[in-house]
């Protein structure tokens, strides 16, 4: 990297594909002429799915054991598998090539599921859960809406301190629910208020995994009813599937505005802030997280369950 750096400043152009190639291979002190014709030599991209994967119980152990298989053609690339249990996860790493290779977890813990590629490495067609912090894809041209059903004083409050203290842009960029137009709704958007206080998350509230009622919201069995409680989830723009929206939503307006503080959820999530946390969404009790993770695709090829 350091070589690259140096020729880019030096020349104030861009590098040659076939530079760039030259200064890699020094690197790596071999020859990457197979990574570079993949990646560079073809349009087409890696299509993989698991094969006949099988959960045996063992004396002492469980075996999980599998293929993947390539469509069209075959890459030479690294591949990671995680291996999830009732006692956590399992990693391992092969390579794929153009032989279909197969792989085997040994463990002492009952398994639950087997993901492909869990953090999205490999550039394949298939679906990807939206991030919280995919918001910042948009900037600036953000379009914050606060509810006005009810607890609006709380829903706005936290809405300008969104704008004021996150993103460094004007109070136009904030509109009450009963102001906004159709066309608007298109765009990215950040809603702040539950279902039961503002119009457009009600609008969108069957979109939303994490479910609300009147007094409480539901996720993967389990009840949340406290008023210190809340939530913050993305999806894609059920009007328009290449814009977000992200809402943040309490069972009550002191929890939604706990959405955006700043010191207190650097400190629990390592520096992080829950409004753009890198998962799909966020649980939170007070200034606790009690479960955050992605959306899952449950029709992905990448996917094993144990039933």
């Amino acid at each position: 990297f350091d070589a690259y750096l140096k020729l880019r400043l030096t020349n104030g152009k861009p590098i040659s594909t076939e530079k760039f190639g030259e200064i890699s291979e020094q690197i790596y002190g071999d020859s990457l002429g197979f990574f570079f014709e993949e990646w560079l030599g073809n349009t087409s991209l890696p299509q993989l799915s698991l094969d006949h994967v099988v959960a045996e119980k063992r004396e002492k152990d469980w075996r999980v054991y599998g293929k993947i298989i390539q469509a069209d053609r075959a890459f030479h690339i690294p591949v990671e598998l995680t291996l999830e249990t009732d006692d956590g996860h399992e990693n391992q790493k092969i390579w794929l090539d153009d032989i279909t290779p197969g792989f085997e977890f040994i463990t002492s813990n009952k398994p639950e599921k087997l993901t492909v590629d869990p953090d999205y490495h490999i550039p394949t067609v298939r679906w990807m859960p939206p991030r919280l912090g995919y918001l910042w894809n948009s900037y600036p041209e953000l379009t914050v809406i606060f509810g006005t059903l009810a607890e609006a004083d709380a829903n706005k409050k936290a809405a300008e301190r969104f704008i004021d203290e996150f993103t460094g842009l004007s109070h136009e960029h904030i509109k009450a629910d009963t102001a906004v137009k159709e066309s608007d709704l298109q765009k990215s958007l950040i809603l702040f208020g539950r279902p039961e206080t503002n119009k457009v998350a009600l609008r969108f509230h069957d979109s939303f995994p994490v479910k609300f009622g009147k007094d409480r919201f539901t996720w993967q069995g389990v009840v949340y009813n406290s008023p210190t409680q809340g939530v913050a989830q993305i999806i894609e723009n059920p009007l328009d599937h290449t814009n977000t929206v992200n809402l943040y939503a309490g069972l009550s307006g002191d929890a939604t505005l706990k959405a955006c503080d700043k010191s207190e959820w650097q400190q629990e999530l390592d520096g992080y802030y829950i409004i753009d946390l890198n998962t799909s969404y966020v649980i939170y009790d007070q200034h606790n997280k009690l479960a955050s993770g992605d959306w899952e695709d449950s029709d992905s090829d990448l996917v094993w369950n144990f039933e």
